[in-house]
C-alpha cells in the first residue's frame, strides 16, 4: 500500500500537471505539453532538479520570429535580452544560439538531428537560398522540440530571403528596430567597413592617423585608436538612405500579407543598460516588440527584468572617442537642427 506522503505527492503532481495542461491550451500553446515535464518521479518534480519552472505560455511556443536590423542599430544586444524576456513569457529559445539568416549552413544545422539541407526543388521561391533553407530547416527542429527559434536579419544583406516567401509560409512572426541615432548608425557602419542597400561613400576607418581595415574584428580585439573618418557631405544623404529602406522594407512586408510590421526604436529598448531612469520607458518599447512577435507582453514580468539588469553598462562615451573628424561633424549638425541632438562632447 501507498504510504500516505507518497500518495499526498503524487496527487499533487497530477493535480499541478492538469492544471498547465488548461493553461498552455488557453495560452494557445498546444503544441507543448507539460505533462512532459512531470515524467520523472514526484520526489524530483518538488526538489526542482533540471526542470524548468512552469511558465503560462503567452504566446505560440514554436512559430520562428525574426529581428529585421538596418545593420549596426545594436540587434545583438537586443537579441541577448529577447530570449530572457521571451522565456519570462513562456516561449523557450535556443537562447545560446545568435543565428542570422546569412549564417552558414553549418552553423544552422550545427544542432538539428539531421546534417543534410533540405533541397531547393522542395517548394521553396528562389529567393530562399542556402542559409534561409537551413534556417527552415532549423525552424522545424526547435518547433518540434516546442521553442521558438529566434534569428535577426539584416535590411540589404538578406532582403532576398527577407522577402521570400518560404521564409512567410513557415508563420515566421517579425520585428524590426530602428536606430534614432543615425550618427551613432554611421560611425558603426565606417568602422565595421559596411557597404549595402545604398549607403555609400561613408568614410574610412582609421587607426592612429592610418587607413586601418581591422573592420568587424574591432568587437573582439577593442583595439585603441580605432575610429571613424566620415565623409561629411554625404551624412545626411546616408542619413535618409537608411530610414528609407526601412520605410520600404515595410511597405514590402506588408503587401506581401504581415498582419503587423512597425519599426521600434533600438534606443528605447537599450538605454535601460547605462540609464535606470530609462527602465519605465523601455516597458512600452519591449511591449511593441513582442507583441509584433505575436506575444502578450506582460508589464509587470517587462519592468521587473529591465530594473534587475539597468545600470549595468556604461553610458555611450562622446564621439570625439570615435570620429576622426570631430569638429567638421559638429559644424555639419550644428547647422541642421534635425541631426544635431545625434552628437555627444
Amino acid at each position: 500500500m501507498m504510504a500516505p506522503q507518497r500518495m499526498i505527492s503524487v496527487f499533487l503532481t497530477v493535480a499541478v500537471a492538469a492544471k498547465a495542461l488548461q493553461m498552455s491550451k488557453d495560452g494557445g500553446g498546444d503544441l507543448w505539453n507539460p505533462l512532459d515535464y512531470f515524467s520523472s518521479s514526484s520526489e524530483e518534480l518538488l526538489a526542482g532538479g533540471d526542470m524548468k519552472p512552469y511558465v503560462h505560455p503567452e504566446g505560440n511556443r514554436s512559430k520562428p520570429r525574426m529581428l529585421l536590423s538596418s545593420g549596426c542599430d545594436a540587434a545583438s544586444g537586443i537579441m541577448k535580452h529577447a530570449h530572457s524576456i521571451l522565456e519570462l513569457h513562456g516561449i523557450h529559445t535556443p537562447k545560446y544560439e545568435m543565428h542570422t539568416l546569412h549564417d552558414n549552413v553549418e552553423n544552422l544545422l550545427n544542432a538539428t538531428d539531421s546534417r543534410v539541407l533540405i533541397e531547393a526543388g522542395q517548394g521553396l521561391d528562389l529567393g530562399c537560398d542556402e542559409s534561409c533553407r537551413a534556417m527552415i530547416q532549423a525552424h522545424k527542429y526547435y518547433a518540434g522540440q516546442n521553442a521558438s527559434l529566434v534569428f535577426k536579419a539584416i535590411l540589404g544583406a538578406d532582403q532576398d530571403a527577407i522577402l521570400s516567401k518560404s521564409i512567410m509560409q513557415i508563420g515566421t512572426l517579425i520585428a524590426l528596430t530602428s536606430r534614432r541615432n543615425k550618427l551613432d548608425q554611421l560611425v558603426c557602419m565606417v568602422r565595421d567597413c559596411y557597404e549595402g542597400y545604398g549607403v555609400h561613400d561613408l568614410g574610412r576607418p582609421e587607426q592612429n592617423g592610418q587607413e586601418s581595415k581591422i573592420c568587424w574584428k574591432r568587437r573582439q580585439m577593442k583595439p585603441a585608436g580605432y575610429k571613424a573618418n566620415l565623409k561629411v557631405a554625404k551624412m545626411q544623404e546616408n542619413m535618409l538612405n537608411i530610414d528609407a529602406k526601412v520605410e520600404s522594407t515595410i511597405k514590402s512586408l506588408k503587401e506581401m500579407g504581415y498582419p503587423w510590421v512597425e519599426a521600434v526604436v533600438s534606443e528605447e529598448l537599450l538605454d535601460f543598460e547605462w540609464n535606470k531612469a530609462a527602465a519605465g520607458p523601455g516597458v512600452k518599447a519591449w511591449s511593441s516588440l513582442l507583441a509584433a512577435w505575436g506575444v502578450h507582453p506582460q508589464a509587470d514580468k517587462i519592468k521587473a527584468y529591465l530594473d534587475t539588469n539597468a545600470g549595468t553598462e556604461k553610458a555611450p562615451g562622446s564621439h570625439k572617442e570615435t570620429i576622426v573628424n570631430f569638429a567638421e561633424v559638429k559644424e555639419f549638425l550644428q547647422n541642421h537642427p534635425r541631426f544635431s541632438f545625434m552628437l555627444r562632447e
